[in-house]
Order: structure tokens, then C-alpha cells, then sequence
């Protein structure tokens, strides 16, 4: 009876594959050789390798990924609804994408992490039930092809990790399912397109990290509202943040939501082969749980079993400018917010403090002004924090979250003051500088001064008004007259009832 599973990953088992073992299980409905120390070439052509006869028709998977293979991929592998090559050394997938096969069911394909080069052939027609692919971290090269457009099916492309160039192609306006995009560390240019957000909706995750586009971010951006990645960092972004930012309704509700960004299909099951015949079958759903690298706390890290749960912004390294739009203070379910190196000017906005579930804040190497925000002490989720270099001023609040930090968060802030700088803030007038000096001698110097020009001031100010204001000189001179009577008959009365006192005595 022929073998329908076979699995032996994770078995530690080296060395080359022989031939017949191809031609027996290369077939198979379900294949796994992975994480072993295999390697050699897969062959081409083997006798066995057809799609004849109803097994064929169902769900079948290869994964070979974690081993040394090389060489190219062979066509008959697409016949496979599974496909798992990674972290291989495979040298060509043309036979696998463009030689003409009576069956293409791939539906789920990962070449990534091989030693593919060249440019990525645009045979992409026929793969009409491709729901996953991912090709990241290879070496191709050229334009993305034109013909992914057709992929109608597609929920999800990794391409990040190579050096694409040229324009995101048009075409892909057509995958309307598509929910993960990551096409990161490539030499892609242009803008960003506007029909991401007007056609494409349903995106979870969006990373165009570590390209060449330009132009400012578009406004149709805010359509995506269940969008939970947004990294557009390293490029040559302009212009401000878009207000309607605040649409990003997922980023904006602390909702339920699982940790997985999984893909699903239904498929038939064979459970009994006769006679290389499946004589029994029932329906089943198969589920693929998707990963992409994020840029988190200055460390690139590959998120699978937790990506579902992340909300994240990252904007570093471009031109942007402006102030920092209060409504991104409204998506309180961020986890991550990344604003630096850009030319973003004015206040930190004071509703910062509605970030409450924020682990990592960045807002380092802008034009940033006015003092650090009370509300910013108030986040207790806070683990890393950076305002280092901006022009930020006044005494940095007080409370656990920002006084136990490192003294380079809020390097290059002159103006700053107070823990954990060494720049001690003023206590009733008096403060030690920057330069060691006493600011108490400064204030006193000042305040005679001010003294002294206030006397001259007050005293010739009047001198003059009785020299050229002649009823003024009578009025006040009568004034002197009148005063000295009074005090005279005063005191001489007092004096006249003193004597009359002692004499009586």
C-alpha cells in the first residue's frame, strides 16, 4: 500500500538523496524533510512525477525548508498546494514558475531565504490559486513583474530583502484581497500609490521600509482601517502626516483580536489510497499563520505567532515635517510609534498621554520645541523612550517613567534640565549654568541696575516738571508752605502742654 504521509524532519539526518527516493515519494500527498542537513540537487525529471489520476487532485505539501539543497527548483513541485523551500540554496525557480503544467495548485509558496537571482520571471498567470508568497531575502533583481496583477487570490507578498527597483506595478491593483505587503530593503522608487487604500483595503500590514520613494504620504492611506503595520522608514518621504490619520481605526481600539495573522483555503483530504487512487476523501480548512520582520526597540525581529497583536508606526528617517498632528494621539492601541530623524517642528502634543498601551516611543533628531509634556509621565507601559536631540526646554517632569532613564534620551536638549541630566533646574531664583557660573550674581547685578535707573528716572522727572510747569511750581511750593505750618503748630502745641505739665509737678 503506498505511503499518503511521510515525515521525518527534525531527525538530523545529513548527506545526499538518492534518486529512487524521489521517484517513489517525490509524489506523495504530504512530504517533510525539513530541518535536517540534506542536500544535493532535486532531479528534474522523474517517471513518477505526474499529476494522473484522481490522488493528484488533493491536497498535497512539500516542505523541504531548513536543509542545503541547490541547484533549480523543478516544475513538478508546483503541482504541490504546499510549497516550502526556505533557507535553502536553490539557484533558479524558473522551471518552477514558467514550464508549461497541466496543473498549477499552489496555493501557499515560500522560496524565501535561498540564493535566487536574476530577475523574478513574469509567468505568475497560471498560479490563479496562490494565496501566500513570499520571496524575501533572495537576490533578485529588475522590476516586480507585471503579472502578480493576475494573482487574484493572493492575501499575501514578502518580496523585502532583494534589490527590486523600478515602480510598484499598477497591476496590483487587482489584488483586492491582498492583506500583508512587504516589499522592505529593495531599491524601489516613485511615490507610493495612491490605489493602496482606495482599491486595496483589506491590508494588516504594510511595510515599504528601506526603499527610494518620494512625494508625501497619500491621503488614501487613512482608508485602512484595519491596517496594524504601517513602516515607511528610510526613504525620501516630504510634507506632513496626514490629519485623517486618526481613521486607522484599528490602531484607534483596544478590540479583541488574535495573535496570528493567519490565511485559510478549504481543501479535500485523501484518507485512504488504493492503487495510487484516492478511493476516500472528506473537506478540511488549511490554515497558515503568516510572519513579517518589524523594526522593534532598534532591533529588526521576525514576528509570526504574535504579529496579529502588534500596532505600530514607523516613519523614521525621511524628510517629513510640520508639526506632529495631535490626531495620532487618538490610535491609544499603539504599542510602538517611531517619528525620528525626520524635520518634524513645534510642540510634543500635551494628549500624548492617551497613549496608554505605548512600549516604545521615538521622537529622537527633529525640530521639536517647548517643554517635555506632564501627561508623557503618566504612560506606565513605557520602555523605551528617546527626545534626544531637539530643542526641548524646561525642567523634565518628574515621576518613575522619566527620571530613571538614561541621560541619552534627552541628550542634545540644552534648555533641558533636571534627573537625570546633570543640568540642575533653578530653585528661588538661583541656578548654576551650563558654565559653572552662579545665575544668583547675574540676578543681583540686574536688580541694581534697574534700581538705580528707576531713582534717575523718578527724580529728574520730577525736577523737570516743576522747572517748566509754572502752576506746578506754585501749587507744589504752597504745598511745602502749608505742610510746614501745620507740623510747626503741632509741635509747638505739644511743647506748650510739656512745660505746663513738668511745672505743675
Amino acid at each position: 500500500m503506498p505511503i499518503a504521509h511521510l515525515d521525518i524532519s527534525q531527525a538530523q539526518i545529513s548527506g545526499l538523496i538518492p534518486d529512487w527516493f524521489w521517484e517513489r515519494y517525490s509524489m506523495m500527498p504530504y512530504l517533510n524533510l525539513s530541518y535536517n542537513h540534506l542536500e544535493g540537487i532535486i532531479p528534474a525529471n522523474l517517471s513518477h512525477a505526474t499529476t494522473d489520476g484522481p490522488l493528484y487532485r488533493y491536497h498535497q505539501t512539500i516542505d523541504l525548508s531548513f536543509n542545503f539543497f541547490e541547484g533549480p527548483i523543478p516544475a513538478f513541485i508546483s503541482t504541490n498546494t504546499k510549497v516550502f523551500l526556505s533557507n535553502n540554496r536553490f539557484l533558479t525557480a524558473n522551471h518552477l514558475l514558467c514550464e508549461n503544467s497541466s496543473s498549477k495548485n499552489t496555493r501557499f509558496m515560500d522560496l524565501s531565504s535561498n540564493s535566487l537571482s536574476g530577475e523574478l520571471p513574469d509567468c505568475w498567470i497560471d498560479f490563479e490559486e496562490l494565496v501566500v508568497l513570499d520571496l524575501s531575502d533572495n537576490h533578485f533583481h529588475g522590476n516586480i513583474p507585471k503579472s502578480l496583477g493576475s494573482l487574484s487570490n493572493i492575501q499575501s507578498i514578502h518580496l523585502g530583502g532583494n534589490n527590486f527597483s523600478g515602480e510598484i506595478p499598477s497591476s496590483l491593483i487587482n489584488c483586492t484581497q491582498l492583506q500583508v505587503f512587504d516589499a522592505a530593503h529593495n531599491q524601489l522608487s516613485g511615490t507610493i500609490p495612491s490605489w493602496i487604500g482606495d482599491n486595496i483595503r483589506k491590508l494588516l500590514v504594510l511595510g515599504l521600509h528601506s526603499n527610494k520613494f518620494h512625494g508625501r504620504i497619500p491621503l488614501s492611506m487613512c482608508n485602512l482601517n484595519e491596517l496594524r503595520v504601517l513602516d515607511l522608514s528610510q526613504n525620501i518621504l516630504s510634507g506632513r502626516i496626514p490629519r485623517c490619520v486618526s481613521n486607522l481605526s484599528a490602531m484607534a481600539t483596544q478590540q479583541n483580536s488574535n495573535a496570528t495573522i493567519t490565511h485559510d483555503y478549504e481543501y479535500y483530504f485523501c484518507l485512504r489510497v488504493q492503487y495510487l487512487r484516492c478511493i476516500y476523501s472528506e473537506p478540511k480548512d488549511q490554515v497558515y499563520n503568516d510572519s513579517t520582520s518589524v523594526m522593534w526597540k532598534r532591533q529588526m525581529s521576525k514576528y509570526g505567532s504574535t504579529l496579529g497583536l502588534l500596532r505600530s508606526i514607523d516613519l523614521s528617517s525621511n524628510k517629513l515635517t510640520g508639526e506632529i498632528p495631535t490626531e495620532i494621539m487618538s490610535l491609544v492601541a499603539l504599542v510602538s510609534l517611531n517619528l525620528s530623524r525626520n524635520l518634524f517642528s513645534g510642540d510634543i502634543p500635551p494628549t500624548i498621554g492617551q497613549l496608554k498601551s505605548i512600549d516604545a516611543l521615538d521622537l529622537s533628531r527633529n525640530h521639536l520645541s517647548g517643554s517635555i509634556p506632564l501627561q508623557l509621565a503618566q504612560i506606565d507601559r513605557l520602555s523605551v523612550l528617546d527626545l534626544s536631540y531637539n530643542d526641548l526646554s524646561g525642567e523634565i517632569p518628574l515621576g518613575a517613567q522619566l527620571q530613571t532613564r538614561d541621560a541619552s534620551a534627552y541628550a542634545g536638549n540644552p534648555k533641558l534640565c533636571g534627573a537625570p541630566l546633570n543640568n540642575t533646574c533653578p530653585i528661588h531664583g538661583h541656578q548654576i549654568n551650563e558654565h559653572g557660573d552662579d545665575e544668583q550674581s547675574v540676578t543681583t547685578e540686574g536688580f541694581y541696575i534697574a534700581l538705580a535707573v528707576g531713582f534717575v528716572v523718578g527724580f529728574w522727572g520730577v525736577c523737570f516738571s516743576l522747572i517748566f510747569k509754572k502752576s506746578w511750581r506754585y501749587a507744589y511750593f504752597k504745598l511745602l508752605s502749608d505742610v510746614y505750618d501745620e507740623l510747626y503748630v503741632f509741635v509747638a502745641i505739644k511743647v506748650a502742654k510739656f512745660k505746663k505739665r513738668g511745672s505743675q509737678v
